[in-house]
């Protein structure tokens, strides 16, 4: 057995051990090939193994009955039981039945038509075909088999005019509500300045797992786009399946909760490399960069990926993200994403704690830095004073002074962008001085 190296049936490499022998052709068949399970092969014993033989053998061999028993002809005489005298040494198939003497022979069936002959052959190949085709139907749980997923029922939709609407009750669908409806929270302090990562709202439990998209959760798309994937309970491996299918091939956006008071004054650092301004958030996991500033910059940056911010008062979807270089400020050569969003008109983005943490950051409110492993960036606070001024301007400006009034000289300042404020000789009002 050891010398057989492939199947005779598929051609294939013989296992170590799970292959039979054929006694008459001497071909190693696998389990598979010899319609044989597992099971089965392992109870066999020696004896039964080394007389086994396969199909093809087993269709030459001669079959058993009374078909090789010559056909009588209607003019050859039918031989009486006294003129009739067996040969002992004669083999014959035809069985010998005792008659009464006073019997005679019916001459009807002496003789077989060569349509009952038909008959006959057509009869025997269909039931060795049948007995062929059962013989290899694979039975459950055999050789990997396994029945097909059935997905279970759904309520039907009623067609409209413009496509399908769903019933109140049906695939988790809820009365519609207007733009920026929120449900109902906790009070929260409105003064608080964070940002952060809300998780993804409860799904109901009608007996089993339902996952499917709310509309509160793509606002911004039809009904129609969305997806519903029936469930069923009659099988645990075909819901698994279902759930499995369905989690990769819906994205669902990440929800991003803002609680932000534009009115207060928030600490902030100014990158050089884009002219920006970006605020610091310690509350905020995720750091935003405004549209403008991407398409200057970053526009072979920008990758696709839904999120969702919601504040107290409203609440929207956006779908991109930018995955760029830190700024050279950091002075580190790593990649950040970016999440393309306008949090404040009055800067270009803000620095959430996941960037924080990443470089070790450390904010120092009393020397106004903020200090990393790498580097040492200056800290400004917004004021309501900052004006911004167009270039190759001149314009009359109003600034804070620390004396309440009288006259007073201004010297020669140059600022920061090539903004210069000349010698002036200026008067004093209410902690305020105005020129040009």
């Amino acid at each position: 057995m050891a010398s057989q190296k492939t199947c005779a049936g598929c051609q294939n490499t013989l296992p170590k051990r799970e292959y039979i022998i054929c006694v008459t052709c001497k071909l190693g068949y696998d389990l598979l090939c010899a319609n044989l399970t597992s099971k089965h092969f392992h109870q066999m014993d020696a004896e039964s193994r080394t007389k086994w033989i396969c199909q093809q053998c087993r269709s030459k061999l001669p079959k058993t009955g009374n078909l090789n028993t010559p056909v009588r002809t209607s003019n050859h005489p039918i031989a009486s039981k006294k003129d009739y005298i067996p040969n002992p040494g004669e083999e014959s198939n035809v069985t010998m039945r005792i008659k009464n003497k006073n019997t005679k022979p019916d001459n009807s069936d002496s003789c077989v038509t060569e349509e009952m002959l038909r008959i006959i052959i057509k009869q025997e190949i269909t039931d060795s075909i049948k007995s062929l085709q059962n013989g290899f139907r694979p039975q459950l749980n055999q050789f990997g088999y396994r029945p097909p997923v059935q997905f279970g029922y759904r309520h039907p939709q009623q067609p409209q005019q413009f496509g399908f609407t769903p019933q109140v009750g049906q695939f988790g669908y809820r009365h519609p509500q207007p733009s920026g409806y929120q449900p109902q929270k906790a009070n929260l302090n409105d003064r608080d300045v964070t940002m952060r990562t809300a998780p993804a709202p409860a799904k109901p439990q009608q007996g089993f797992p339902v996952n499917e998209l709310y509309l509160d959760q793509c606002p911004d798309a039809e009904y129609s786009k969305k997806i519903d994937v029936p469930q069923s309970t009659e099988n645990k491996e075909d819901s698994n399946d279902v759930q499995n299918f369905q989690i990769n091939s819906i994205q669902i956006p990440e929800m991003i909760e803002l609680n932000y008071d534009a009115n207060l004054r928030h600490p902030y650092i100014y990158v050089p490399d884009i002219n920006g301004k970006f605020m610091l958030d310690i509350g905020s996991t995720r750091s935003f960069i405004s549209p403008e500033k991407v398409e200057a910059y970053f526009a072979d940056a920008k990758q696709y990926e839904p999120f969702t911010v919601t504040s107290t008062h409203a609440s929207s979807v956006h779908h991109e993200v930018a995955n760029i270089l830190l700024f050279s400020i950091f002075n580190d050569s790593g990649y950040h994403i970016f999440y393309i969003y306008i949090v404040d008109h009055r800067y270009d983005g803000l620095i959430g704690m996941e960037l924080m943490s990443r470089l070790s950051s450390d904010i120092c409110l009393k020397d106004k830095i903020l200090k990393t492993n790498s580097a040492n960036i200056p800290i400004v606070y917004n004021t309501n004073h900052e004006l911004l001024l167009d270039p190759r301007t001149e314009h009359r400006v109003r600034l804070p002074v620390n004396q309440k009034d009288g006259l007073a000289i201004l010297d020669y300042k140059q600022f920061r962008d090539g903004v210069r404020m000349p010698t002036a000789i200026v008067r004093m009002r209410k902690l305020f001085c105005t020129f040009k």
